[in-house]
């Protein structure tokens, strides 16, 4: 691994690195097929009426959304680099819910009216997990949209056989983990299996790059990078809440359509200690 870039906070180190193989995309280069109106809507008005705040403060935004085509929404942070235009997150990623739900085979689904309204407050915070002895950046998702639980993908070291392998970890709302699938190629496909950590083994949380387009401002997704990575020692691996990092967000509403794609628009806020 490749270490990039260090944060320290809350007399913490993180490190952002990525593997010598990886490439980010140019955002120069990225194409405007996920920019806001995709899927039939567009964001008419939205509302964020600040520009700073500090930790334990609230930050609300405002929408109004005309269209179809819209699966879920979200309210989102990303952690805007120092030294680049680059994003790392999501810090805070929150479903909004609609008035009206469907339910396929008990699992709970929202139901869009063509006329949106979003008004929500959040108190952004940020996690860590950590295995009792070192502690790692948990940009942690929703595992589904009505769940509790949140997962977080990274890359798993087993310690016995050095193999690699994309895993996802999925935590209980107390922070406790519940779970852990490793997704195993086969002729193509990724095949999810269950597994249990073993002593040694060694997890690289997973953080989602994205870049801002110079033609038209849009951020979007341009990669991946791993925060500090953890190692199992037989104490249980779990998240830890802690205060932001000082520095600056963009701090945006999430449109995802039926096809998977998302699109992303909110302002740049700063976010001091």
């Amino acid at each position: 691994m490749n270490i990039f870039r260090v944060y320290e906070n809350n007399g913490r180190v993180y490190q952002l690195a990525r593997e010598d193989t990886d490439s980010w995309l140019d955002e120069k280069l990225i194409s405007g097929t996920d920019s806001p109106g995709l899927g039939h809507h567009k964001v008419d008005t939205i509302n964020i009426p600040v520009s700073e705040i500090r930790a334990g403060d609230q930050l609300t935004v405002q929408a109004h959304i005309l269209g179809e085509n819209i699966a879920f929404i979200y309210i989102e942070m990303l952690l805007k680099d120092p030294q680049q235009e680059l994003y790392y997150g999501p810090v805070v990623r929150v479903p909004v819910k609609s008035l009206q739900e469907g339910d396929v085979d008990g699992q709970v689904y929202p139901v869009w009216e063509d006329n949106i309204l979003v008004d929500l407050s959040i108190t952004p915070g940020m996690r860590m997990v950590t295995d009792g002895t070192n502690s790692a950046l948990a940009f942690t998702q929703p595992a589904g949209y009505g769940l509790e639980e949140d997962y977080l993908d990274g890359l798993l070291i087993r310690k016995k056989t050095d193999t690699k392998m994309k895993a996802r970890l999925f935590f209980s709302p107390d922070g406790q983990l519940s779970k852990m699938m490793v997704f195993k190629n086969r002729k193509g496909h990724l095949i999810p299996h269950t597994l249990k950590l073993a002593e040694g083994d060694q997890f690289h949380p997973q953080i989602q790059v994205f870049g801002k387009n110079d033609r038209d401002g849009v951020v979007r997704e341009i990669g991946s990078c791993y925060s500090t990575p953890i190692t199992y020692q037989g104490i249980p691996v779990k998240l830890a809440s802690e205060t932001p990092i000082p520095g600056e967000y963009y701090f945006c509403l999430v449109i995802e359509d039926l096809g998977g794609r998302s699109s992303r628009l909110g302002q740049t806020i700063k976010l001091v200690a």
